[in-house]
């Protein structure tokens, strides 16, 4: 039998805009209209709430963890144009790096896989991605900024599962993609220099490209990346040799209302999408067909 689902009083004295587990999923992030990022404990009995971290001077919009392999962190993304990261220590969570280079609101943050270092990239309405890397030896963080990446404003960015090799047969290629309010999705690429060029520009949305996620697993060389906008279509992009090969496109499913949201599985073998109908619709492949999941298949989902 699944699991009841868990619920909690955040305390939030906004609305919450985004929620993340960590790896392990015991440990939950939410971050609100109110300027403030919560951490709380989560259990099979139920869920505590363990700090309350505050540093932004504006609503927080988004959070994402670190791999563990990286310690306890997270990093954060505000209106108030910064994006933080954060380390636990004994006394609490302590700002490790602040980047204020972004010219308006931060509108998402995400972290590489664990295979391609500590690394992450943060997206702005001022159209800008900055990508930001740890160096261990100097103790230092290091930004290169993408100016330009979606003149209107940048809205999500998910990064490829860290198995794609270079032409050494050893390297991690690092790849995201990234949307935004120009309608576009557009995949880039660290080249042999690590500067990061635009590799692909995908074209299936006709209004804004609210959210994508880059499915976690590759199978049989097989990429695939989910959109959803504003224009309520629900895309998905496949690949089966990235970085040669051309991306296809379907549209898996057109919803009554705009959609804000898109999340895969940790396994790959469903995705879930949410918007204004504040409803989380979940689709299946069956027989190579994405599908929505009816209700009577919903436990099978859950487990």
């Amino acid at each position: 039998m699944p699991a009841a689902p868990l619920s909690v009083d955040t305390g939030h004295h906004a609305p919450i805009f985004d929620a993340r587990l960590n790896f392990f999923g015991n440990r939950l992030a939410t971050c609100s209209g109110d300027h403030l990022v919560k951490i709380f404990e989560v259990k099979e009995s139920g869920m505590c709430q363990l700090a309350e971290v505050s540093g932004h001077t504006g609503p927080v919009w988004q959070v994402d963890w670190a791999n563990p392999r990286f310690g306890t962190m997270f990093a954060s993304a505000g209106y108030d144009c910064r994006a933080i990261v954060w380390k636990e220590a004994e006394v609490g969570w302590q700002k490790q790096y602040e980047y204020t280079g972004h010219g308006a609101s931060v509108n998402t943050i995400a972290f590489a896989p664990e295979r391609c270092g500590l690394i992450f990239a943060s997206g702005s309405s001022d159209g800008t991605i900055a990508v930001h890397t740890y160096d261990h030896l100097n103790d230092k963080w290091e930004s290169v900024k993408i100016n330009e990446a979606h003149p209107q404003g940048v809205n999500s960015i998910s990064w490829a599962p860290g198995v794609t090799l270079g032409k050494d047969g050893r390297t991690v290629e690092k790849r995201f993609v990234s949307c935004g309010n120009d309608k576009f999705l557009k995949i880039w690429v660290c080249n042999e220099s690590g500067d990061w060029v635009l590799e692909k520009v995908n074209v299936s949305h006709n209004d804004f490209v609210r959210d994508v996620a880059w499915c976690p697993v590759v199978f049989s060389a097989l990429h695939r990346i989910v959109s959803v906008g504003q224009d309520r279509r629900v895309v998905m992009w496949k690949c089966n040799n990235i970085g040669r090969d051309e991306w296809t496109f379907e549209q898996i499913s057109k919803t009554s209302g705009a959609l804000w949201h898109v999340n895969w599985s940790a396994c790959g073998t469903f995705f879930s999408v949410s918007g204004e109908d504040n409803k989380n619709i979940f689709f299946r492949e069956y027989a190579n067909e994405w599908a929505e999941v009816k209700d009577e298949e919903e436990e099978f989902v859950e487990k």
